[in-house]
Parts: C-alpha cells; structure tokens; sequence
C-alpha cells in the first residue's frame, strides 16, 4: 500500500510539511485517509499506529481497488487528545461517507 502525505494547506501545525512518501505507513502515530477511486474522501482516522490501523482496513475489506491511503506522521510530541480532536474536526469538515462516528473517543455511531 502506498503513502502520500497532505498538502500543508490540509493539515494543522500538529502535522507539519513534510516529504511524500511511497513507503508503507510506519509504526507510529498519525492521521491516515482512504479516498475512493475517484478521490473522495471514504474516511478519516487518527491512530497511535498507522501501519497497524491501515492493515485493519485492508484485512477487513474496507479498502477496494483504486483506493488510496493518504497519511501523515503525528509531531512526537502531539498528544492523543490533540490529535483526536483534529480528527474530528478533519471528519466534520469533509464529511467522509464510511465514517461511522465523528471521531474521538469512543468511536460510537453519532449522525446527529
């Protein structure tokens, strides 16, 4: 599976510039997107470990042909509630069609 990271006019100071990259996502954390073949965004998640979390996708079938995974490396020093509040205000920005909460904890179904 292939990594590119956001443009820096997509992302925060919490996930500053950096090189793309082609490589798999490494164990550590982050923030990841899957987009569709047609390059809409599927779905927006934050992880303490990109790799992991990107192969839970894959086993469970969520990532099809033609998609691609988008990810971006935390700052080491971002906590966990920094970087789940700026997933849920990435997923309230793009409203992304698979995903099942808001973001943050808990991952409980909210459509409110």
């Amino acid at each position: 599976m292939k990594g590119i990271c956001f443009s820096i006019s997509s992302v925060f100071a919490l996930y500053g510039p950096g090189a793309p990259s082609s490589a798999d996502p490494p164990k550590i954390p982050g923030e990841y997107r899957i987009l569709d073949k047609n390059g809409n965004i599927k779905y927006i998640g934050e992880t303490n470990n990109l790799k992991r979390r990107t192969q839970e996708h894959q086993r469970r079938g969520e990532i099809e042909e033609g998609d691609k995974v988008l990810w971006k490396k935390a700052d080491p020093l971002s906590t966990s509630e920094e970087r789940r509040k700026h997933e849920k205000k990435k997923i309230k920005q793009h409203q992304p069609y698979e995903n099942m909460s808001k973001g943050g904890e808990g991952r409980k179904p909210d459509y409110k």
